[in-house]
């Protein structure tokens, strides 16, 4: 009787171990599918910070791209400018030439007439 009592006992403990197993097993199944999703996740947070590094280093590129044609762009407007004054002060010295050449063609034209006297 005492055995019979005590496998009434075990059968019915196994009868309320039975549900708790399921749940057991259903949990890790969701736990093991969490943990996946989790990895995915961390996968591509890696991956985004990657991209975002390399975007700050093309970004640093550009950047510096940009200063240096900003500097060209300021050397080529002060050669500009420079250029501009040399074709200005060659203007006023060909003026000059040319006021130059004429006092010197009337004083070829002279030149006999002031000998003789």
């Amino acid at each position: 009787a005492i055995w019979v009592e005590s496998q009434m006992k075990f059968a019915g403990l196994l009868n309320q171990l039975e549900p708790m197993r399921n749940q057991l097993a259903e949990m890790e199944q969701k736990a093991k599918v969490n943990q996946d999703m989790l990895d995915e996740q961390q996968n591509q947070i890696k991956q985004m910070g990657e991209k975002i590094e390399q975007y700050k280093q093309e970004y640093a590129q550009l950047i510096s791209a940009v200063q240096h044609i900003k500097m060209e762009m300021d050397q080529v407007n002060e050669k500009c400018g420079r250029a501009t004054k040399l074709v200005s002060d060659l203007s006023s010295e060909k003026t000059r030439w040319e006021m130059s050449s004429k006092g010197f063609q009337e004083q070829t034209a002279t030149l006999i007439g002031d000998c003789l006297i």
